[in-house]
C-alpha cells in the first residue's frame, strides 16, 4: 500500500465519488422537508402552480411514485424562472433513478443543462447540486461503458476459454499418437 492510500478511501474512484456523494446528500437534506414542519402526505399532484407543485413533486420523488413526481414536476416547468430550474432539477433526479422504468442518462442530462440554463441568480446550493448531478451523469455514463466493455470482455473470455480447452485437448490427443509411434518404433 503506498503512502498516499488510506485504509478508509482506498483508490482513486473513491476519492472522485466521495465529494460528488457528500454534495448530493447535503442537497437531498436542504431539499428535504424537516421533521418539525412536516406536512402531511401529499396524495395528488395539485393543479396550480408555483412551489406547491414542486413541493408536492418531490413529496412522491422520496415515496417513489415516479408518476405523479413527473406530473407534478411538468406542472411547475411553467412557473417562474427558478420553479423551471426547480423542475428540470427533479426531472433529471427521476432519470437518475434506480427504477429500470425512468432511468434515462441522456434525459436527466438535458434536464440538468436545461436547469444549468435557468441557473442565473442561484443560490450557490442550487449551482452546488447542478455541478453534483452533471458530474453524477458522467460518472453513471463512464460506467455504463465499462459495462459494456466487460460484457464484451466475458463473451471474449468465454471465446478464449473454449479455443483453449479444444487446443489442450488437441494437444493430449498429439501426445497419445506420440506415444503411440514412440512404442512402435521403439518397440521393434
Amino acid at each position: 500500500m503506498n503512502k498516499n492510500s488510506s485504509k478508509h478511501f482506498p483508490g482513486p474512484l473513491t476519492r472522485r465519488f466521495a465529494p460528488v456523494v457528500g454534495t448530493l446528500f447535503l442537497a437531498a437534506c436542504a431539499m428535504a422537508p424537516s421533521k418539525d414542519n412536516a406536512q402531511p402526505e401529499a396524495e395528488p399532484v395539485p393543479t396550480g402552480s408555483g412551489p406547491v407543485d414542486v413541493v408536492a413533486a418531490f413529496d412522491h420523488f422520496q415515496r417513489r411514485d415516479y408518476v405523479n413526481a413527473a406530473a407534478g414536476y411538468e406542472l411547475a416547468a411553467d412557473g417562474t424562472r427558478q420553479e423551471q430550474r426547480l423542475s428540470h432539477l427533479g426531472q433529471a433526479l427521476i432519470h437518475l433513478s434506480t427504477d429500470p422504468r425512468w432511468r434515462d442518462l441522456e434525459a436527466a442530462a438535458q434536464h440538468l443543462q436545461a436547469a444549468e440554463e435557468l441557473a442565473e441568480g442561484a443560490g450557490v446550493e442550487t449551482s452546488m447540486l447542478i455541478t453534483a448531478m452533471a458530474g453524477l451523469v458522467g460518472v453513471e455514463k463512464n460506467i455504463s461503458e465499462l459495462n459494456v466493455k466487460l460484457a464484451n470482455a466475458t463473451a471474449e473470455s468465454a471465446r478464449l476459454k473454449e479455443e483453449r480447452e479444444m487446443l489442450l485437448a488437441e494437444q493430449s490427443a498429439l501426445n497419445e499418437a506420440i506415444e503411440k509411434l514412440k512404442a512402435l518404433t521403439i518397440g521393434n
